[in-house]
This record gives C-alpha cells, structure tokens and sequence, in this order.
C-alpha cells in the first residue's frame, strides 16, 4: 500500500487524485469518501477504468483504510448474488457480509469506540461469483479518514486452483462446494501473507489448470485448454480479456500451485512442463529477479503423487539454473489425517497446517522476513 496505482489494485489511488467528477459534485455529502481517495488502499487486482467504481472478482481482493469514529457503512455493488465479504476491524473478523445484486449500503461497523479504527472489506469468494463494485464509504458527521499507519511492506502473489481460492474449506466431507463454504481468507495463501504483514494479490479459480483444466469429460491430454492459467494468467476478472493487469510492482514473491487439476486426467507431461517453463519466463519478465515457489498441493496422493512430484521438483531446478531469478520447490503436506472439507478439499486445519509449513520454509530461504 505504498504507491498509487492506474487500472490495477496493488496500491493507493495516490495518482488518480480526485477526478474531475469527485472535486466538483456538489451532491456527494460531506461524510462520504469517494473511491478515489487517496487514503484507501486498494490490494489485489481491481479495474479503475472508472476510478470512482473501482471493480474486483479474484478471492482475497480487498479494501482498507483507518478512520475516526464509532461506526462506518459502505456502498457497494454486485452483478450477482453469491459474493462474500469480511469485515475485518482493528485486525479481527468482525462479521461476513452477502452482496446483493442491488447498489447497496452496507453496515460495516458501530458502537466502536470514538477513536481511530482500521476496517478492511475482504473478499472471500472467486471470480466464478461475480464482479463486486466499491463506490464508497460514508463515515459518521464531522469524521474523516486518517493515513494508513499499520503499513505492510512485502508484497506476495499467489497463482492457484480451488485450493487456493479456499473452496469448500468450510463444508464437510459430505457436502458440495459452493459460495457459502468458500473461504478465501482462512486458505493457506491468505495466512501466509498475514504471517509476513504481507501485501496480497492472489489470482486463483476453482478447476483451472496451468496447462489442462479440470473437466468431468475425458479430454485429449495434449491440447492446451484455451482458459488455462497459462492463458489467463495477466487478466483482472477472469471472464473478461479488457483490461488486463499491468504488473506495476514486482512481487517480493510469487507462489505456484498448480498441477492438480492438470493431472486429474493425466496431462501430457511434456507439454505440460514445456508449459510451466514458459509460464515462469513470463512471470519473470513481468517481474524481473523475483522469488517463485513452485508448490506441491495437499490434494495429490497415489501414483499421481509419485508421478508429479519429481515432475515439479525437476521444473523449479531447471528454472533456476537460467539465472533469472531463484526458483524453488516446496511440498506441502497431503491432506487425510485432519480430514476433509468440501468434495475432497482442504479443510481449515488443513490449510492452517500447509501455511505453518509455507511460513517455515520461506523462513529458511528469506531469514531477515520475520
């Protein structure tokens, strides 16, 4: 939350300013904070194509900002009726807000103390649900907002499956995904960057694959799926190619989990590290002399397991003898002893139990990050 950022959500709107719209409305009230205010930090991949209706849909998007007062509202925007979002205040979930496909005001917070606060708006569910529109927040009379003090300094992004998007991390082993039990937030992407105080961008879709996506039909193995990640890896809502993320800040570290859906039908395994190769010169270019983890999920097990592992750690030695930046392998541990969520996924201990594991290894590798 350091710089402004144009089109892409990583940072302030430091550099949009107040348009031409926000400084001469003369019906905006007093105690509305418009989108634009150069206060609010902005994290993940968001559109401000229109700066006043900043717009995002990949999980963990999110808002914050610090205020005076006792109680806060926002107005936001849904094009469906399936998005969850956080609200995190003072650093703690305080309650999980439904979106309505209306423009609608939400209460956030009241009865908080008459002080300074901290209250983030944290998106819990994937793309697949929707596109949310921020508008803005309204604070109460004679209140304003206050520059961000609890700043954090690394930036990590994560490019994953439903793993990553934290579905069905909250159902149970006999019951179906959906948006009620997806969680974002309490996935092992998400702990981990709060492990680190962690800027967070995480660019995840249930079913997607780096080369072949998850499908219930059989498939030829060496055909690339037009919608792989490998495709559509530098977009802002996935189910739109305009506009596309700009790559404005190099991540302090990038995160990879892919692989389960692509060997779910058994890939071309050539291909598909011919592939990931590719991939990571792409994100090497994007973002020159980053650390990229190539990881192992929870959910492969059997020959599958055997099969894929030496595949990966194979990709990320290979990788990083080009020099391009340090690539590195990690595993984490299958999932089974702590059972099971939704549809064979992680469950919350699961993926609490993965991010300790990630949080140490990144230790080992990066020691000055405490």
């Amino acid at each position: 939350m350091f710089r402004s950022l144009i089109f892409v959500c990583l940072f302030p709107v430091f550099a949009l300013g107040c348009s031409k719209k926000s400084a001469t409305n003369s019906n905006v009230a007093s105690n509305t904070v418009l989108a634009t205010n150069p206060l609010i930090e902005y994290n993940g991949r968001f559109d401000f194509t229109d700066p006043l209706q900043p717009k995002c849909s990949f999980s963990g998007a999110s808002i914050r900002i610090m205020f005076q007062g006792t109680s806060i509202k926002a107005v936001l925007s849904d094009n469906s009726t399936s998005n969850y979002f956080n609200v995190i205040v003072d650093g703690l979930v305080t309650k999980r807000i439904l979106l309505t496909a209306e423009n609608s005001t939400y209460v956030l917070a009241s009865g908080l103390s008459d002080a300074v606060h901290e209250i983030e708006l944290y998106k819990l569910t994937e793309s697949t649900f929707g596109i949310t529109t921020f508008n803005s927040f309204i604070l109460e009379e004679g209140k304003t907002l206050v520059p961000i003090t609890t700043t954090r300094k690394l930036f990590f992004e994560y490019y994953g499956d439903s793993i990553t998007c934290g579905s069905g991390i909250e159902g149970s082993s006999t019951s179906s995904q959906s948006n009620g039990n997806q969680n974002h937030y309490l996935s092992y992407a998400a702990i981990t960057s709060r492990n680190f105080k962690a800027r967070h961008q995480a660019v995840s879709k249930s079913g997607v694959g780096l080369f072949l996506n998850y499908t219930n039909t059989a498939v030829p193995t060496d055909v690339e799926s037009a919608n792989s990640m490998n495709n559509y890896f530098d977009r802002i809502h996935w189910s739109s190619a305009t506009p596309l993320y700009q790559f404005q800040k190099t991540p302090d570290m990038i995160f990879i989990n892919l692989g389960t859906n692509d060997f779910s039908k058994g890939v071309n395994d050539a291909k598909y590290e011919a592939t990931y190769y590719a991939f990571i010169d792409k994100l090497q270019v994007k973002s020159p002399g980053v650390d990229i983890v190539v990881l192992l999920g929870p959910m492969i097990s059997g020959w599958n397991y055997t099969h894929f592992k030496p595949i990966l750690q194979r990709i990320a030695t290979t990788a990083n003898a080009k020099n391009k930046g340090k690539v590195h392998f990690f595993e984490m541990s299958q999932q089974g002893a702590l059972g099971t969520g939704s549809q064979n996924h992680p469950n919350v201990a699961q993926h609490a139990k993965n991010a300790q594991e990630l949080t140490d290894f990144i230790k080992t590798i990066k020691p000055s990050w405490k």
